[in-house]
C-alpha cells in the first residue's frame, strides 16, 4: 500500500515541477496536505479563514496534525478525487506502466466534462493515461484505464470500493471511474 501512495507522491512531485503551482492564497481546495514542500503551522493557518470552498481540512502529514478545519465532517461530493482511486487500482496491479492500452468506445454518459480529446482506437501507455487522467483531470483517460483494467466497469467500481476499504475509508462508495455525477444515485 506504501508503494501505491509513494507512487502517488513522486507523480504528484513530477505535476509540481512541470506545472507552475500557485500559492495557497490562490487556490481553494478541499483538503491541504502540509509538508515540507509548502510548509505550513498552526499560527498561518488563519490565511484560509476568507476561502470559500464549503469545507476544508489542513492536514499536516509529517505530525498527523489537523492544523485547520472548516466543516470538517461535511459530506461533500468528491468528484475528480476520485481519479486519485483510480490511479490507485492501475497502480496496486500493475508494475510496468510502459503498458500499451487502445482506447475503447466511449460512451458519452460516462465521459462528459473535462477531456483530453481521446478517440476509440488510439494507443497510449498506462503511464500517459495517468498523467492525464490526473494532470489534466480527462475523464476519458480514466474510462480508459477501467475498461483496459477489468473491461467492465461494474468490475472495475467493485475494485476501487474495496481498494478504499483495504485503506480504512468506510464512508465513501464509488459509482465510477471519474466522479461524474451519476444520474438516479
Amino acid at each position: 500500500m506504501l508503494g501505491i501512495l509513494s507512487t502517488l507522491l513522486l507523480l504528484g512531485q513530477e505535476i509540481e515541477n512541470s506545472f507552475h503551482i500557485p500559492s495557497y492564497e490562490q487556490r481553494t481546495p478541499s483538503v491541504v496536505f502540509s509538508s515540507s514542500l509548502y510548509p505550513i503551522s498552526q499560527e498561518e493557518s488563519h490565511i484560509f479563514d476568507d476561502f470559500t470552498s464549503e469545507g476544508l481540512v489542513l492536514f499536516d502529514m509529517e505530525t498527523n496534525e489537523v492544523l485547520y478545519s472548516k466543516s470538517a465532517y461535511l459530506s461533500l461530493p468528491i468528484a475528480s478525487l476520485t481519479k486519485l482511486v483510480t490511479a490507485g487500482v492501475i497502480l496496486e496491479n500493475y508494475e510496468d506502466l510502459s503498458q500499451i492500452v487502445t482506447t475503447p468506445e466511449l460512451p458519452s454518459d460516462h465521459v462528459f466534462g473535462m477531456s483530453v480529446g481521446m478517440q476509440r482506437g488510439l494507443q497510449f501507455t498506462l503511464y500517459q493515461l495517468l498523467k492525464a487522467a490526473l494532470i489534466q483531470s480527462g475523464n476519458d483517460a480514466a474510462y480508459t484505464l477501467a475498461i483496459a483494467h477489468s473491461e467492465n466497469l461494474d468490475i472495475f467500481i467493485e475494485e476501487m470500493n474495496s481498494f478504499v476499504r483495504s485503506l480504512g475509508i468506510r464512508s465513501q462508495l464509488f459509482n465510477n471511474s471519474t466522479g461524474l455525477p451519476v444520474s438516479g444515485v
